[in-house]
């Protein structure tokens, strides 16, 4: 009586996958397109909401209050046509668009606008804003810290892109 005889082993086992690793990685894909607009979205809001808090703050009043003729307050914004800095002469203009780059996102914001009852149009720089500037402070943030791990330009460009798929020349 031999020992001779073979004996098959028996498959092995493990769980079945009921979901393709493609299928699962186009649903996570829309699910991550969904993350990003909702990032956007609250990106602008509170960058507009932050804005138009600076130019209730400058005006002293709230949207839709009138002006008080009385208010002799001077403010750091000044007139381009007549020069006044009394606030009691500024009101709310509308919006101007404005794109603004951060790590995150790439989105246009509503700038308030504030004009004089002259007519003319009011110098006023938000804390918020970099005038002309058109990247969010956390971009250049990132860029100080791949400078100082010594990353390329070329790479570093790569890097900042990534998230907000906007393209930066090497210059910036």
């Amino acid at each position: 009586m031999g020992l001779a005889k073979t004996i098959t082993r028996r498959e092995k086992t493990r769980k079945k996958r009921s979901i393709s690793r493609k299928e699962r990685r186009q649903q996570q894909r829309k699910v991550q397109v969904l993350i990003d607009e909702r990032i956007a979205q609250v990106v602008r809001e509170v960058l507009e909401k932050s804005l138009q808090d600076e130019v209730t703050m400058l005006l002293g009043r709230a949207k839709g209050e009138r002006r008080d003729l009385e208010d002799l307050t001077l403010v750091t914004a000044k007139c381009n046509e007549c020069g006044t800095q009394y606030r009691r002469q500024f009101y709310r203009a509308g919006f101007y668009e404005r794109g603004i780059l951060t790590f995150e996102v790439w989105g246009e914001i509503s700038v308030p606008r504030i004009s004089c009852v002259c007519g003319g149009m009011v110098d006023f720089e938000f804390t918020h804003l970099v005038p002309y500037g058109r990247i969010w402070f956390d971009v250049e943030e990132r860029a100080r810290e791949l400078a100082g791990l010594c990353v390329s330009l070329r790479d570093s460009v790569e890097v900042l892109a990534w998230r907000n798929e906007q393209p930066l020349s090497i210059a910036t």
